[in-house]
Formats: C-alpha cells, structure tokens, sequence
C-alpha cells in the first residue's frame, strides 16, 4: 500500500508513476520487515474480522456515505489551507505561530471536555486518536453517542489544522483514519434508522469511513484502500470500500490536501520536457497560425512611400511581396524596410528592391517545431505560410511567435481537460514562466532620446542605431513615453518640421510601468491589463531602467521550452 501511496500521491488525476513503483516496492518491504521484527506483525487495529459485506443493497447508503464523506473532505482541506493562509499573513515572528497552534489546540481539547464531560474519546482531538476507532471496531456505538463523533470528527479537523497551518510538524494521514472513522461511523448511525431493512452497522461504515474519506483529501483511491485493509486486517470490506472511495474520490477529486499534487505527467517536472517536445512534434502549422488574421500584401511595383503609408499603422514584421498575377514572388521585413529608408535614392526603390534574401516561410503541414525553429535561427517573430515552398506560391497567412505560443498553451490545457480551452498567449505554468527573471527580458542598451530633443535629432538616432523604437528619458533618467518608427515614418523626411518639432509632442505615453524587482507573472499580468506591447522599467525611484516587450518575452518562453524539452 505505501508503495502504491508514493506512485500514486503525486498526481490529482487517475495517473500514476509507474517508475515510482518498483523502488518504493523494495523500499516499503525492508521498512515493514524492520519495523515488524521489533515492534511485532500483528496489525494496528484489533477484533474487526466480523465485520463483512453481504448484501447488495448496502451500497445505497454507502453512496450517501460516500457523499457525505468527500463534503468533509472539503471542510478539512479548506479548513487546513485557510488556517496556513492566516498564520502566514501575520507578521509574528515564526517561532511564535506554533506556539499560538499549540495553545489553540489545547484549548479545544479543554472546551471539548468542559462541553461533554468525557475524557475518555474526546480527548482524542489531541494525539493519535486511534483510541476512539479501537472502540467502535471492537464495541459499536454502545460507548461513544453521536454527539461525541460529531465532536471528535469537527475537533480533529480545527486541532490539525492549527497545528499544521501555524507551523508545527504533524502528518495528515493519522488525523484523517480519525476523521473518516468517526464520521463515517456517524453516517452509518443515522442511515441505520433511514434504511432500517437494510443491514447497516456503524463500525462498518467506520471502517470504510476512513478509507473514503482520505481517498477524498488525498486524491488517492486506489492505496488508500488497500492501505484500510492492511491496518485493520480485514479484506471482507474491499468491494465497499471501493465503491466508496470511487465515489468520494470523484465527487472530491477538484482539491486535495497535498497543494504540490499536479494533474498528471504533463504538469511534472520530471516530465514536462518530454510533454512539450511532443506538442511541438505533433501539432502543424495549420493548427497554430490564426487563419482569420488580415495582413498587409505588397505587390511588387509599390514605391517605398506607399509601403511607409499602408504600413505605418500596423504591427505586422514581415510582409509578402506579389507579382501582377498575385503569386508570392518574395517577403520583406521591417527591418529590411528600415534600412531601405536610411539609404540614398529609396524614393524610386520598390518593393522588389528591398526583398530580403532569406525565404521565411512554412507550409502548413510542416510541425510548429519547424516554424519555431526557422524563427531561432533567422532572430524573427513572424514566418509566412504559404502553399508551397518553390515560387511563385499563394501566401495563407502569417504565424508569429504568439501563435506558436497560443497553440502550445491549447494542446497541454488538452493534457488535463480533455478539450482544448482558450487561454491566454502564455500558459499559467510556474514550471517554465517561473524560470524566466525579468533580467532574461530586460533591453538595457537601447539608444534614449530626451523630450526636448527634434524631430531632426530623432532623424539623426534612428539613421545611426537602425532601430525602430526609443524611449524618451531625460538626464536624470526620468522615463516620459516611447517613439515608434511607425508613428513618425510619414513625416521623418520632411526637413520643414526638424527643427520645429519636438520629441515630446511625437511620443506616446505608457499605459503602465514596471518595477525592476517585480516577478514575471506581475509583469504577464500588467501586458495583460494595458494590452500594451511594450512596458517600460523603472527602479523604486522610478528611474528608467530599460524596456521589456511581449516579443521578448514570447523569446524567452520559446528558449525555455526548448530547454526543459532537451
């Protein structure tokens, strides 16, 4: 059972790590043999054989009970994590939160027997707490009333976790055999008078209560049956048991006790290389890239002028050149356009003039790893899809790094949904945002221009560094806003407004900032809000920093990926 437990606890989903089985298998023998030949081979609960399954029909009010048993399930666990919550927003020092766990503990237990006047089981709020169980296996409910194990049952929830959520060292695993006995226990008192032709013994519940009830916080149904069995010594109880802790564990399967638990194999990091190589493997082109996308076409004939103007008001990078039959003859990007604009005589240059030599393109049968690759190598967010690899060829759309992304994010929400959700460009995974620092992002070597500066100066910059964004700074680093090529391409050339023309009166204005040491789901989170491209930096003093843009990042996730898939 425990090597069951060790495969099987990793995972929230019905799957389980099977490389995990042998080695717990060996482990768990020599721990169980050791353990047995000193302290004895009898099992922990006694006198429990009686105790079977003979009729069918008790499966009725074994599914009230497996109801009842995954609703408790759920108090515990948001009980336990709302406990941890509230120690961890008080800002005590840390030695002092277990004490405080302690001295609430304690006073439970002492209002609990103030409130009944037993001392025998109530006390088991504190402690093991099998003692109460050993009672209703051996005695049925001749010694302990309902009252007591609803008590016991709501006592053992506050008490772990006060203990647990302050900062105490304790496990789950005892707390929830008490739990589940005695509620379990409880349940079957009660049904006994609903269904009284229905053979139905509370110790019986008892039994299966502790297993269902466990299945339903952990997440592990199928050790934890066997697991009951071991403890008690009795297998006549397997088919409820089953029964039950399928139940429970469906109905309770959305939380579980154990917060590190991911859905499945895709979501591990022993695993998520693997994962992400066989989506970029398995999923094409025609998948990824938004088919319904407009994007600007060129034919080959326009002037440079023309392109500035159908241009200037668009994000597109890359751009497809037509012949006069509109066949694909060629592509130019905005860097090419740029250079071409920097150089002499670009006013009677086409769009043949400036085609790039490198052919970014891909077909949409090709694998989004192909696309990813050609982007890496050639330092580019946006490839052409086309029909055909030799020209002329029809040009289908265009597919960037965030379609890449987008599709990515689709086929592992699959993994764990079953159907494909939509999300946002980057997937809520720590496992690959969580290692991307804001540093990995960050452009600090881009070229600033003061507010106060001309049109003229701005000309001067932009023909000296070939980029095609600046952000505006002052001498004292105070950040103001940003010039974008595209925003100043129409009047860039005419000399009439060099020296009349300010940077401050071109730039535009950031919606937000980002604080240097702020992590990068602040940072998803804030793109997310403005809908902005680019952010600026800024320290606690509010001086720039550098810029950060979603292309980077986009950049940094793909790089990631590709690490973590080996």
């Amino acid at each position: 059972a425990g090597a069951i437990f060790a495969a099987e606890v990793l995972y929230s989903s019905m799957e389980v790590e099977t490389e995990v089985l042998l080695p717990a298998t060996v482990s768990s023998i020599i721990a169980y043999s050791v353990y047995s030949f000193s302290f004895g081979w009898d099992h922990i609960f006694t006198n429990v054989e009686q105790h079977g399954f003979s009729n069918p029909l008790e499966l009725i009010p074994y599914s009230i009970e497996a109801l009842v048993l995954a609703f408790a399930a759920l108090i515990f666990v948001k009980s336990f994590y709302g406990v941890r919550n509230l120690f961890a927003k008080w800002s005590i020092p840390a030695y002092i939160k277990p004490v405080l766990g302690g001295l609430i503990t304690g006073t439970v237990a002492l209002l609990l027997i103030q409130l009944t006047g037993d001392r025998k089981f109530v006390i088991d709020v504190l402690g093991g707490g099998y003692g109460i169980l050993q009672e209703i296996f051996q005695n049925g409910l001749l010694n302990v009333s309902l009252l007591i194990l609803a008590l016991v049952a709501v006592g053992k929830i506050i008490t772990t976790s006060f203990t647990i959520g302050s900062g105490g060292s304790a496990g789950v695993f005892g707390p929830s055999m008490v739990i589940g006995g005695t509620v379990g226990a409880a349940t079957g008192y009660i049904l006994q008078l609903i269904f009284p032709g229905i053979p139905i013994h509370p110790s019986t519940f008892a039994i299966v209560g502790m297993a269902g009830f466990f299945s339903a916080a952990a997440n592990t149904p199928l050790s934890t049956i066997i697991m009951v069995s071991e403890l008690t010594g009795n297998y006549s109880l397997l088919l409820p048991s089953m029964w039950v802790c399928t139940l429970a564990y469906l109905v309770a399967r959305r939380w579980s006790i154990y917060k590190s638990q991911v859905p499945g194999k895709a979501y591990s990091q022993a695993h998520f290389g693997e994962y992400s190589y066989d989506i970029f493997e398995t999923t094409l082109v025609e998948e990824a890239f938004r088919k319904e996308r407009n994007y600007v076409t060129i034919p080959s004939t326009t002037t440079l002028d023309e392109i500035v103007k159908r241009a200037a008001n668009i994000r597109q990078h890359i751009f497809p050149v037509t012949d006069n039959d509109g066949h694909l003859i060629g592509s130019f990007t905005t860097p090419d356009l740029t250079q071409a604009l920097m150089e002499t005589g670009g006013a009677t240059r086409t769009a043949v003039d400036i085609m790039s030599g490198a052919w970014l393109r891909v077909m949409p049968r090709e694998t989004m790893r192909k696309a990813q690759q050609i982007m890496m190598d050639n330092q580019v967010e946006e490839l052409l899809v086309v029909d055909a690899h030799e020209l002329p060829a029809k040009t289908l759309g265009i597919i960037t790094t965030a379609d890449l992304l987008t599709a990515y994010n689709s086929k592992f929400a699959q993994m764990k949904f079953g159907n494909a959700k939509p999300e946002t460009a980057l997937p809520e995974d720590t496992s690959v945002l969580g290692r991307i620092t804001l540093s990995d992002v960050l452009e600090r070597d881009l070229i600033t221009i003061e507010p106060e500066a001309t049109l003229g100066d701005l000309v001067k910059i932009i023909i000296r560094s070939k980029r095609n964004i600046f952000p505006v700074v002052d001498k004292r680093l105070k950040y103001y806003g940003i010039i974008l090529l595209n925003d100043v391409r129409e009047i860039m050339f005419d000399n009439k407004l060099y020296e009349t023309t300010l940077v401050k009166d071109l730039m535009v204005k950031s919606p937000d900032t980002i604080i240097i040491d702020e992590g990068m789901n602040e940072v998803m989170k804030k793109f997310e809000q403005t809908n902005a491209w680019n952010l600026p930096v800024v320290d606690r003093y509010k001086r720039y920093r550098g810029l950060i843009s979603k292309s980077n990042i986009f950049s940094a996730y793909r790089n990631q990926l590709l690490v973590q898939a080996g």
